[in-house]
């Protein structure tokens, strides 16, 4: 099974340009052999896209059952490859940041969202705003998976939960904007933060130009990085597994 892994630029409040970047890239993938390809976390409406104004987010939030995500699925039936990106979802009054993972079907494996607060800026936010309550495990090609959220796997309480789930990959798609300099640092912290995770992470940071995301993705697995992405540019990198 081969997965790559998308550090690829969006464009914050322009869905229509997002979704076209996702549908390229599952025409590409199909070339290419690729079972999966996977985004970074909210990169259907871009990580700034919130104002925290509920009365406006609701209508930048999407439903599950939206347009926008029955065109991806459709795509990714007719070109038979899997597909994971992060969105804002409204569900009744309430918006949530998730993870969605569509089978090569077109079928939704799962649909996580996030259960740590730092997506949100606390201070502005009523609890329209909300968390999710579990991890969710899904198959894909025989392999078990579970997707976390940025924020998620620095909480300790989340963590420990993640490393007694019974999984071969586990999804880490984030959005951070560090700089060069701080991600001689950061990516030694973030090896040492699943080092003990049993499963292949996949992380994926979303590369962006306003403001600015250097991107980058790594593969851990055992306290090393199997594979890791340029910083600075839109790259991809793919993993057999």
């Amino acid at each position: 099974m081969r997965i790559s892994l998308l550090s690829y630029e969006f464009v914050n409040n322009d869905v229509r340009k997002n979704i076209g970047v996702i549908i390229n890239a599952l025409e590409k993938a199909s070339h290419e052999n690729v079972d999966m390809i996977m985004f970074g976390e909210s990169f259907i409406q871009g990580f700034d896209s919130l104002g925290w104004n509920y009365d406006k987010d609701q209508d930048d939030a999407i439903f599950l059952s939206s347009y926008e995500i029955r065109c991806i699925r459709s795509i990714a039936n007719r070109y038979q490859v899997g597909c994971a990106f992060g969105y804002f979802e409204r569900f009744k009054e309430h918006i949530y940041s998730s993870y969605l993972v569509i089978g090569k079907n077109g079928n939704i494996l799962s649909n996580y969202r996030r259960r740590s607060i730092g997506w949100k800026v606390k201070e502005l936010c009523d609890e329209h705003y909300s968390e999710g309550d579990s991890f969710d495990v899904f198959e894909f090609e025989g392999k078990r998976f579970v997707s976390a959220l940025c924020g998620d796997l620095w909480d300790d309480g989340l963590l420990d939960e993640m490393s007694k789930i019974d999984a071969d990959v586990i999804l880490w798609p984030i959005y951070v904007n560090f700089s060069k300099e701080q991600w001689i640092k950061e990516k030694e912290e973030y090896l040492n933060r699943v080092k003990e995770l049993k499963p292949y992470v996949l992380l994926v940071n979303s590369y962006t130009r306003n403001p600015e995301s250097l991107g980058g993705s790594f593969v851990y697995k055992d306290g090393k990085i199997l594979m890791e992405g340029k910083r600075g540019q839109t790259d991809k990198i793919t993993i057999e597994l």
